[in-house]
């Protein structure tokens, strides 16, 4: 639909935000970088020469190990194994120090001479060249073992010997076989320090070592321009939407419409999902601009120095985000129309976004709900007078926001990286404590209790005769028949008291004497006179002992009857004369072991129902903390965006001066020296505005924490009560494997799980996106903006040695378009400058003498030029007695209408280059009165 805008000229923004796209620049190779590249290569070397070195044989014979004069045959190590060509190599030890010596002599940028001097005549040459070497170091250890109790006795002249002829001979044959696998430019690029790899080919190596990669400059970069843009809303026309509603009115009827808004004052958290599902249907109706594609593909792509590519990198971190494009372009239009491009782009989409998610949030708010606690409505009356049937549709009332972009300035920016930013930032503990259950209610079970450990049984009086006229051993005498013994319910004959009422008191008792006398010998009874052999009585044969069950599956045995009678001592019992005796015969018993396990049975089944209750009460209050823990946990808010930011740029400042401190030779942590150095750095950056593109581990995994590791462990417990959450409480759903490293807890009422929770991130339960992907981020990249008018001071300053060094700045520059460099050097010739060796210089520099360093300076003298219009006045055409400065014409003049509604080149500074309109939803409902054909049900 095609929009009169010159009906809104004037009208003043009601919103405005900033918005910005960085770009680096090539050509330039930052010191900083290189050290820090050169580092991690160094890291890679050393960790490969331990493997390479385990795959050697060492060839090593000792004669001798006196320690002043050792004997012994010392050749270079063979490989132990045929393996794949190794593509690096580097010991420490005296043949490799000998070797590096050698070619030193001869340039160590002659791959003829590593070729030389790693052959193995040359090597076999130092073995035996090094002998009073070896001695040497062999006495140095000798004399520091002497030095410390505590080696003294374990120093071992051979095994220090044979330790130091080992390590020679390794590297030997570690040199001697990277000769024979690689020609002498590889072995040069090898072997030099310290450029290094493990187990990659030549040609990666080269691509990472930034001495020789072009490929690499992008992130070497130290230099790049912020292009600033600031977007205005402004509020045109209304319409009515889509109807959302229909209503009828019969003749004469009435309908009330009360529309009814409800505002919680509680904040529910179901909002925050809300959210989250904005964010997915976001991305769902993102809308390219073919505009912004179409200027996207014109031929003047920027290339880097020597590489015809452009690297780009998503960022959104800031004020500034977007796509960033690795330039090889100085020019500083070229640039703003890369940049116009982007910002065309990307605020179309982010507008977009805005708009969907006002719409989202407006849906939910017209939610019916329950629980309210302020509550507006308005009421609307419709009524039909008439004698004919009327028909309502409410429509919505839509909103037009228009939206334009203006050019807000460059800046010259300094680049700079920070690894592992995160590591000094604290993150939250979630206190949480989770409740006791009430066992309170959960009775204890009484014991059931034991029997009594003795009873005895009912007395029997025995009239007993002895007629015997004598015992000459000890067999036991029976002086009456069998006594018959009945226990009570449970219980088994434990032994018998037997008192002697009247006769002789004699040893009379009872046999057998308890359930385990189980044999005896009887030398006569009472039906015999004693003459004869013994009889030998097995108990349990004679039925005195029989075997009762036990409950258990085993048997317990009890005694059935008993013999009364005399046992005599070892000497006999010589009595020929009659007595008679009257005794008292009292069973005593004890309980089985059927009846003692038939209360302990039951005892136990109380005791294991009372502590089954207590788990099961435990086990939910513990399920009940985890899903408390979980859900509260997921809906923490975290905490404010600017602290969150603050306090990251805090850390990235913090650890970029101590870096910066420590490449100077500063390694002394007084404040007053930092504060010093912290004044020279903000007097040339403006530290303020700084910015910091986090690159988050997605490819390479930091630090593994899994998200949910606040449950890991969780119990309760009492005295004598502990229950623990693992992995059998928790169900998997989908997916196959339920023990995935990075596994997380959710439940039907937690929030969605944040970003990084899949991924093993360390999370910061009150910390948005932004801050896991910096807690976790291997590095950030810091972004400092130049301060205006001081970017020559700084641009002497990161060309110093201990900063970024000068490397590249004489590389002669190559023109991303035809024209630049003529147009650069136009610029430059026409500059005043302070210095006369400069006025000199570009008055008769060639064009294809134009170098990088000069491209620097024609882009700060065209950023100066651009700073210094935006502090000139400027007089309104329609108002000559309206004076304001460029960058808020806007606010002043209102409202001016886009001839082309997108202008990608730029002609005049600070102008507004982009326009367009969004439609938004209002909270308003119009009742339109509509028609309808009663044939064909169309709308009249």
């Amino acid at each position: 639909m095609k929009v009169d805008f010159s009906k809104f000229a004037g009208s003043l923004p009601y919103a405005s935000e900033m918005y910005g796209i960085y770009q680096p620049l090539l050509g330039w190779k930052s010191a900083l970088q290189e050290r820090r590249i050169d580092h991690g290569l160094e890291r890679v070397r050393r960790g490969f020469i331990g493997n390479l070195a385990l795959k050697f044989r060492p060839q090593v014979m000792i004669e001798s190990a006196v320690v002043d004069a050792p004997r012994y045959q010392v050749a270079a190590a063979v490989p132990t194994q045929a393996r794949q060509p190794i593509t690096i190599s580097g010991l420490d030890s005296l043949v490799g120090r000998a070797v590096v010596a050698a070619v030193a002599e001869d340039g160590m940028d002659k791959p003829d001479a590593w070729r030389k001097y790693t052959r193995p005549d040359f090597l076999t040459e130092a073995l035996a060249n090094i002998e009073g070497q070896v001695k040497s170091e062999l006495m140095r250890r000798f004399s520091s073992s002497q030095q410390q109790a505590h080696l003294r006795q374990a120093f071992s002249p051979e095994a220090t010997l044979s330790s130091i002829l080992n390590r020679e001979s390794v590297s030997a044959g570690v040199l001697g076989y990277l000769n024979q696998l690689y020609s002498a430019q590889d072995l040069m690029t090898i072997l030099t320090p310290p450029y290094f790899a493990d187990g990659a080919p030549v040609a990666v190596i080269q691509q990472l070592d930034p001495a020789h990669s072009d490929i690499a400059r992008a992130a070497l970069s130290p230099i790049g321009t912020v292009h600033l843009f600031r977007q205005y809303f402004f509020e045109f026309d209304t319409f009515l939407g889509p109807p959302v509603q229909h209503v009828w009115l019969s003749p004469g009827g009435t309908v009330e419409l009360v529309e009814i808004s409800t505002r919680k004052v509680t904040i529910e958290r179901t909002i925050e999902q809300a959210f989250e599902s904005t964010q997915k249907s976001e991305k769902e109706v993102k809308q390219e601009d073919e505009l912004s594609d179409a200027v996207r593909q014109e031929n003047s792509s920027d290339t880097k120095l020597g590489v015809s590519a452009t690297s780009t990198t998503n960022y959104t971190v800031g004020i500034v985000s977007g796509s960033v494009s690795v330039t090889g372009s100085y020019s500083l239009g070229q640039q703003q129309k890369q940049a116009r491009e982007q910002t065309h782009k990307s605020m179309r989409q982010q507008t977009e976004k805005l708009s969907t998610e006002i719409r989202r949030s407006y849906k939910s708010t017209f939610k019916t709900v329950t629980e309210t606690t302020d509550m507006t409505s308005k009421r609307y009356v419709l009524q039909n007078s008439t004698d004919k049937l009327i028909n309502y549709e409410l429509r919505r009332k839509m909103r037009q926001v228009g939206v334009q972009i203006q050019d807000y300035g460059t800046r010259l920016c300094w680049q700079a990286y920070v690894d592992n930013p995160g590591d000094t930032l604290g993150v939250a503990l979630f206190v949480h404590t989770a409740e006791l259950p009430e066992v309170e209610s959960i009775k204890q079970p009484d014991q059931v209790a034991g029997p009594e450990p003795i009873t005895k049984g009912q007395a029997v009086s025995l009239n007993l005769h002895w007629a015997m006229p004598d015992v000459s051993i000890s067999h036991f005498v029976p002086l009456c028949p069998a006594v018959s013994i009945v226990p009570p319910a449970g219980y088994v004959y434990d032994h018998g008291e037997v008192v002697i009422q009247q006769g002789p008191g004699w040893d009379i008792h009872a046999w057998p004497v308890g359930p385990f006398d189980s044999q005896v010998d009887i030398r006569g009874n009472v039906d015999d006179d004693g003459e004869g052999p013994p009889i030998h009585v097995d108990a349990s044969a004679g039925g005195f002992i029989v075997d009762i069950p036990t409950g258990d599956g085993g048997t317990e045995p009890s005694v059935t009857k008993v013999l009364v009678g005399v046992q005599p001592g070892p000497g006999g019992l010589r009595d020929d004369a009659e007595h008679d005796f009257t005794v008292q015969f009292t069973p005593v018993f004890k309980p089985s072991r059927a009846l003692l396990k038939s209360v302990s049975d039951t005892n136990a089944a109380n005791q294991a129902a009372y502590t089954e209750a207590k788990k099961q009460a435990f086990q939910e209050a513990l399920f009940k903390s985890v899903r408390e823990r979980v859900k509260l946990a997921s809906n923490i808010q975290p905490r404010p965006f600017s602290e969150l930011r603050e306090e990251e740029r805090i850390v990235v400042y913090r650890n970029l001066v101590q870096q910066l401190l420590v490449v100077g030779g500063i390694t002394s942590d007084d404040p007053h020296v930092r504060h010093v150095f912290s004044e020279v750095i903000e007097s040339m950056f403006d530290m303020d505005s700084m910015l910091y593109f986090v690159a988050p581990d997605w490819w390479m995994p930091k630090q593994r924490t899994n998200a949910s590791a606040g449950l890991q462990g969780l119990g309760i417990t009492d005295d004598n009560d502990q229950q623990s959450f693992g992995k059998s409480d928790v169900v998997s759903w989908g997916g196959g494997k339920a023990n995935r490293p990075d596994n997380y807890y959710i439940t039907e009422d937690s929030a969605p799980a944040k970003l990084g929770s899949s991924l093993g991130w360390l999370l910061q339960l009150d910390g948005d996106n932004f801050r896991n992907a910096f807690l976790n981020a291997p590095w950030v990249k810091a972004v400092i903006p130049l301060r205006p008018r001081r970017e020559w001071k700084a641009l002497d300053w990161l060309m110093s040695p201990t900063i970024e060094g000068s490397d590249g700045l004489d590389d002669v520059y190559q023109e991303a378009f035809p024209g630049e460099v003529a147009a650069m050097l136009a610029k430059l010739k026409a500059h005043t400058w302070p210095d006369p060796a400069l006025t000199s210089r570009y008055s008769t520099l060639a064009a294809g003498s134009l170098t990088v360093l000069d491209a620097i300076r024609y882009l700060i003298v065209s950023i100066e030029e651009k700073q210094a219009a935006e502090l000139e006045k400027m007089v309104d055409p329609d108002d000559p007695s309206l004076s304001y400065l460029p960058t808020d014409k806007v606010y002043e003049h209102g409202f001016d209408p886009l001839a082309g509604g997108f202008t990608a080149q730029s002609t005049t500074p600070f102008e507004v280059f982009d326009q367009w309109i969004e439609v938004l939803p209002t909270d308003q409902i119009v009742p339109v009165e509509v028609r309808y054909d009663p044939k064909t049900g169309m709308q009249i």
